[in-house]
């Protein structure tokens, strides 16, 4: 059986979303049955990053060796992918990355439905 509650009380824009043992609660707008979606459930892969700055080469060392090929972007704070990079599987990773402006970017590493997000600061060689 599904029961589905709903009430408005008027406010001006959405607040929040809550999310907890498999019930969203959304306070905001009226929502429509459904429109929650699931909710998925991904392990992080525990992945380090150095030298953080980078001047273009980096290291990237693994908690545990991934089971499966390891898929890197790299974006930078506006969400832009700015680079792509597809590696087998090992404990340590060497990166050689492209030449960019001096600021901070993200990368993110997958592995067979694992993922981590770092934050990276580039700073080229004068």
């Amino acid at each position: 059986m599904t029961v589905h509650v709903q009430q408005s009380v008027g406010q001006a824009g959405v607040i929040g979303t809550r999310r907890t043992s498999g019930l969203a609660l959304r306070q905001g707008f009226l929502q429509p049955p459904g429109a929650g979606g699931r909710v998925s459930r991904t392990e992080a892969l525990v992945v380090s990053a150095f030298p953080n700055p980078t001047h273009g080469e980096l290291h990237l060392r693994f908690a545990e060796v991934p089971d499966g090929p390891v898929t890197l972007e790299l974006f930078d704070l506006s969400g832009r992918s700015l680079w792509r990079s597809l590696s087998s599987p090992a404990p340590e990773l060497v990166l050689e990355l492209p030449h960019l402006a001096a600021a901070p970017y993200l990368l993110r590493v997958r592995a067979k439905g694992s993922v981590a997000s770092l934050h990276l600061q580039y700073l080229p060689l004068p």
